[in-house]
């Protein structure tokens, strides 16, 4: 084991990125005003709020999929 661990090391930094990740493209690039501007009053109320969820998955169609994705909440702790 102990003649593995430099070999991994190497191989960690050698496909580790140096500079961090590619920088997104200027289209995609949105300022936080400018996503507020697209929500909804109804989303921006979403986004206050952190809720918890007592479960090993979020499926499509449970409770927790749905807070997601039509009330927009801001937070999910998974317990």
């Amino acid at each position: 084991m102990r003649r593995l661990l430099p070999w991994l090391l190497i191989l960690q930094l050698a496909f580790t990125p140096a500079f961090g990740p590619a920088p997104r493209p200027a289209a995609q690039t949105l300022t936080v005003n400018q996503l507020m501007a697209r929500m909804t009053p109804a989303e921006k109320v979403g986004q206050l709020f952190m809720v918890t969820f007592y479960g090993p998955t979020a499926e499509t169609g449970s409770e927790i999929e749905r807070l997601i994705s039509q009330q927009r909440v801001g937070g999910v702790a998974i317990l």
